[in-house]
């Protein structure tokens, strides 16, 4: 998996927020095997951090965004935004699959 974090204009780096995101799409790619690639940017905002979220793969392709006070607050609730979307839409491919697997037993049933 390809993981990319961007710092923009005066943002510190900081080691530990970019571990910490890195292991959040660690989490996110196995929980979603289509997610290939992650890239976060965390640009300053006059109400603190806003962190930016983008994932795209196989089929899919989701972003998010969130300003909190901190860096890490910010991070936190992009990932978990981006989170629900993928969520929402794996559990509609899978939702599809099973009604058309049903319908094509009723109606083979019915023969």
């Amino acid at each position: 998996m390809s993981f990319r974090m961007h710092h923009h204009g005066d943002v510190p780096h900081s080691r530990r927020l970019h571990e910490e995101c890195e292991r959040q799409a660690d989490t996110l790619q196995s929980t979603f095997p289509e997610v290939k690639k992650t890239e976060v940017s965390i640009v300053r905002t006059s109400d603190g951090y806003e962190a930016q979220v983008h994932v795209s793969g196989k089929d899919v392709n989701a972003a998010a965004h969130a300003t909190r006070p901190s860096m890490r607050g910010a991070a936190t609730t992009a990932f978990s935004k981006v989170t629900r979307q993928l969520r929402k839409h794996h559990d509609k491919l899978i939702f599809a699959r099973r009604r058309e697997a049903q319908r094509a037993a009723t109606h083979e049933s019915g023969l």
